[in-house]
């Protein structure tokens, strides 16, 4: 089976200041066999130059997986994950890619409010939502609006 991350530079945390990420540790191990971006531009953006400043290459673990900006990349693989939570991580190459798509419910209401997010999460196909706890038990405003989606293992 073949992962792929969707713009892994969104992490929260990762351009402000050191962190353990999950994300990054599964690309480290070589979980990862694809670390897509939407755009380009992105080597060119003041979030690359501040993710450069402050990890090295093995830091990343990008030594042990692909780069691409290519749509076609990103359909070779059989899972898409996201860990971003703004509106941005809804893009043409989420919609039609034809595999799993597995997004994370992160805050869900820092940039907008979930009954928004929720319907966008259904409008692009994703499968899954993963959290960093239980939504679909102990989480009455989640479970509202999120009828339609299924909760993936929560750590």
């Amino acid at each position: 089976m073949k992962i792929a991350i969707q713009n892994i530079h969104q992490l929260s945390g990762l351009r402000h200041f050191k962190l353990h990420n999950y994300a990054i540790e599964m690309v480290k191990l070589g979980f990862i066999d694809l670390l897509y971006f939407d755009d380009p531009r992105f080597l060119l953006s003041r979030d690359f130059l501040d993710i450069y400043q402050k990890y090295t290459a093995q830091e990343l673990g990008i030594l042990k997986t692909r780069i691409s900006f290519r749509q076609e990349d990103l359909n070779q693989c059989d899972v898409l994950l996201n860990f971003d939570s703004t509106p941005e991580q809804f893009t043409p190459a989420v919609k039609q890619f034809k595999g799993l798509k597995i997004f994370h419910a992160m805050d869900y209401f820092w940039y907008e409010p979930f009954v928004k997010k929720a319907k966008r999460l259904k409008e692009y196909g994703i499968d899954f939502v993963m959290g960093y706890g239980s939504h679909d038990i102990d989480d009455l405003y989640f479970q509202k609006y999120s009828s339609a989606i299924l909760i993936l293992c929560c750590y």
